[in-house]
């Protein structure tokens, strides 16, 4: 009888669903909205996955690095509704920057209110920036992403992306020249 109450007692202190995904939501959103390019597919994104990972809360406890792990889980969610979308019968045009609630950045912002003036151009040099990143093939955007604007480590990377550290290296390297060359070009205004 003691051994039931054992068990009992040590599912009661595991942290619940809330309490383990709360500190990562923020990241899952941030990187969602990179993936997909928009704040609506990135909510949908992140949805998507934690009702998921809700049905499996029992085991979420007994991951050790949770944060990798989810990101890992988010892209492979991210990657399959790309499979999905090409194989869709249905394509969806492009849609403009401009409508509302694109390019608008769930980023932090150091100032809460900086000048109009300011502000706009920041919130066109990210449309930029975020355009020139979607611009690049998925193995680059995604080590771009990851690495540059989520702050993990190429090791990190080997095991979330399950590729090599050279390969991340040289698609990395690749990535940057590209994305240095795309921005210079609209710099200059030849794109």
């Amino acid at each position: 009888m003691e051994h039931v109450f054992a068990v009992l007692e040590k599912e009661s202190s595991m942290p619940s669903f809330e309490e383990l995904l709360t500190p990562h939501q923020a990241h899952l959103h941030r990187l969602a909205f990179r993936l997909t390019g928009s704040e609506a597919d990135g909510y949908d994104l992140v949805q998507d996955v934690l009702l998921k990972l809700y049905q499996r809360r029992a085991k979420l406890g007994a991951i050790e690095h949770l944060r990798p792990w989810l990101t890992k889980v988010l892209l492979r969610a991210y990657l399959d509704s790309c499979r999905k979308k090409k194989r869709s019968l249905v394509r969806l045009f492009n849609r403009k920057q401009g409508r509302e609630g694109e390019g608008a950045s769930i980023e932090d912002v150091a100032c809460p209110h900086p000048p109009p003036d300011q502000q706009l151009e920041q919130e066109s040099r990210q449309r930029q920036v975020m355009a020139a990143v979607n611009s690049l093939n998925r193995d680059q955007r995604l080590v771009c992403i990851l690495h540059d604007m989520e702050g993990y480590s190429l090791p990190e990377l080997v095991a979330v992306l399950n590729s090599p550290l050279g390969t991340l290296k040289s698609r990395l390297h690749r990535a940057r020249a590209r994305l240095k060359m795309i921005l210079s070009a609209q710099e200059e205004g030849t794109l």
